[in-house]
């Protein structure tokens, strides 16, 4: 499509996305989770994650997860449990896409080929024939606040694109940042977003690179849904001084810092009222800026400083009743999220 430069928005010239709206999911910080029949049983923790993955996938088709293995254990077999769910929904529902951050400490894991082919293998074992349905790898979350520098980056990228089990995957390989500046001056993370495009392979998404923002209505110099994707043109803006060909993608955003739901829904409503209104003009030809929201579910055990305690777009329910969970109300979700971009 076209690509769109005019504020307060900047849509995408090519994504790798069948949706425009993703979500993000985890559950380890979820009051059911440390339930002794949860804690200490890995297939409760998948299954009851998959049991609400399943309800979730029937909106949201694009799900973004935060490890691929056991945090901690880079190297052991074990997928994180919301990432096994959501590879056993992948493997049931075709339709259904991914995006899958690594786990920290993962930017010397993979430096060594035995490990990085470890890793990869893992992806057709556990995917088989549908290993397309992921879409990105992000190497890092948040990479700028996390200790990340662009050396790093581009030591992964090399070390990654060199391995031969990845070669069959081919993924993107991208980040996330908290957030990116809007004018020059901020020197690391123009080298850091330098890197990806440098890296940036003319096979992932027709050439065209991408990277991820992090933008909360609450965040200084935003403060409202509106200003998420002012800011998110801002950037765009900036970077297409550097980088005419890369995009600004919402890796995260939602209601951070409210801890009720009579202050976080209206914030979820108004960023997929913000997304409705892109979706629907006429000269959008139904793209939005991409965006997972953050999150599924709320995380009553997430600690602060900031509240992240009450984020989710769905009401959850008891360990074991998955199945029964649903979108909070006063949150309207319009069909065409769950629907193929141009569908």
């Amino acid at each position: 499509m076209t690509k769109a430069s005019t504020p307060p928005y900047t849509l995408p010239t090519q994504t790798p996305f069948s949706y425009n709206v993703g979500i993000c999911f985890h559950t380890n910080m979820c009051n059911w989770y440390v339930s002794p029949t949860v804690k200490f049983s890995r297939p409760n923790q998948i299954q009851y994650s998959q049991d609400r993955l399943a309800e979730i996938v029937k909106t949201f088709k694009l799900i973004r997860v935060y490890g691929f293995r056991v945090a901690g254990f880079p190297s052991n077999s074990d997928l994180d449990p919301c990432t096994q769910a959501l590879v056993n929904v992948m493997n049931t529902n075709s339709e259904v896409e991914a995006v899958i951050s690594m786990n920290p400490g993962m930017k010397t894991y993979l430096l060594t080929d035995s490990q990085a082919t470890d890793y990869f293998k893992e992806f057709s074992t556990q995917l088989g024939s549908n290993t397309g349905q992921v879409k990105a790898l992000l190497l890092g979350n948040e990479v700028n606040a996390n200790g990340y520098t662009h050396t790093d980056l581009t030591n992964m990228i090399t070390a990654i694109k060199a391995n031969a089990e990845y070669k069959k995957l081919n993924y993107p390989l991208s980040v996330s940042f908290s957030s990116l500046p809007d004018q020059s001056g901020n020197d690391a993370s123009d080298k850091m977003v330098k890197a990806i495009v440098d890296g940036w392979d003319p096979s992932w998404n027709g050439g065209n690179p991408f990277v991820f923002i992090d933008p909360y209505p609450d965040a200084a110099g935003i403060g409202s849904a509106a200003g998420v994707y002012e800011w998110q043109a801002k950037v765009q803006a900036y970077y297409a001084t550097l980088h005419p060909t890369l995009q600004i993608f919402i890796g995260e955003t939602g209601a951070e810092g409210d801890a009720t739901d009579k202050k976080s829904v209206p914030v979820i409503k108004d960023i997929l009222t913000e997304l409705d209104t892109q979706e629907s003009a006429k000269a959008s030809k139904g793209y939005t800026v991409p965006t997972f929201i953050f999150e599924a579910l709320d995380e009553p055990l997430k600690p602060g400083p900031t509240v992240q305690t009450n984020m989710g777009v769905y009401k959850d329910a008891a360990a074991a009743d998955g199945s029964t969970i649903s979108i909070k109300s006063g949150i309207t979700v319009k069909g065409w999220v769950s629907k193929k971009i141009g569908s």
